[in-house]
């Protein structure tokens, strides 16, 4: 394999296929929520991995929420049409060539996705940094905490989520 490109966070399409173009990778692995990688990648005939860090979308949680389902799979035939190969059939969220799953199927429950490309590969887990900034010492401990996360460690989107909040 000449090259495996990472597609994490880049959910705008001009710089991922920008990204691909410059690249010319021989696989892409995206994020299971950054839909353009695996859009584009199946646009150019290139294999891709889904990366999913969450496991939610691994049994059907829309079963109840059947308009809820019709306008995901409205917005997702769009985006196709838009950036994607329009006679593609792959849903982004799970590529048909491998979908690492970073959870066990334990976890996920015995109504899990039982497609054969998912692999099940547990948490992915690392040392927390030593130290913080933070200034815990200014909290008042009588209060309630509420902590707010974009769902990822990603300083560069988090910068730019919280621009205007």
């Amino acid at each position: 394999m000449k090259r495996l490109s990472l597609f994490r966070r880049c959910g705008h399409a001009p710089g991922v296929r920008a990204a691909l173009d410059a690249f010319g990778p021989d696989a892409v692995a995206a994020d299971q929520q950054a839909l353009a990688g695996g859009l584009m990648a199946e646009r150019l005939g290139v294999p891709w991995a889904t990366s999913a860090t969450m496991s939610a979308e691994f049994t059907d949680v829309l079963v109840g929420m059947p308009r809820v389902a019709d306008r995901l799979d409205g917005v997702l035939r769009n985006l196709r049409s838009r950036i994607g190969d329009p006679s593609g059939t792959a849903d982004p969220r799970f590529s048909p060539h491998l979908v690492p799953v970073f959870s066990t199927t334990e976890f996920v429950g015995p109504d899990a996705r039982p497609d054969g490309q998912i692999r099940y590969v547990g948490p992915s887990i690392v040392d927390r940094p030593a130290g913080s900034d933070f200034p815990w010492d200014r909290l008042d401990d009588s209060r309630s905490r509420v902590l707010v996360t974009l769902g990822a460690a990603d300083t560069d989107v988090g910068r730019a989520s919280w621009a205007g909040a």
